[in-house]
């Protein structure tokens, strides 16, 4: 094998992939994600439970057997929550989000702008 051949084909070689892996991500109208739509997260645990909110929000949460830990699973990342006291709800928190669940009902604050309120448990 002539290695000046290989190394000089190189330069071509990575322009050309790199082309067609730009113009496989391109957002075409066929691609682009209905405004309305609820995005899934990529993965979702089983089994889980599934909160719908106001305003289209939804999020999946896997509770450990024990109830001491909640993983809740968002479109755009997950969060493991640790159970925490309260006296009227089951409460979990790692300091920055706050899932409150009682009965059907649940209200989630993940710390940022967008908060998840008006959520209920879809049963199935």
């Amino acid at each position: 094998m002539n290695h000046h051949r290989v190394r000089a084909a190189l330069p071509a070689l990575t322009a050309l992939i790199t082309l067609s892996l730009l113009s496989a991500c391109g957002n075409t109208p066929e691609t682009r994600p209905l405004e309305n739509a609820i995005p899934a997260p990529a993965y979702v645990p089983v089994p889980t439970t599934e909160y719908r909110c106001a305003g289209g929000k939804r999020f999946f949460v896997r509770y450990r057997e024990d109830g001491g830990q909640a993983w809740v699973v968002l479109p755009d990342r997950e969060l493991t929550l640790p159970r925490i006291a309260s006296q009227f709800s089951t409460r979990y928190s790692n300091g920055s989000a706050v899932l409150d669940a009682k009965g059907m009902d649940a209200t989630l604050a993940t710390g940022s702008a967008s908060a998840y309120t008006e959520c209920k448990r879809v049963s199935g």
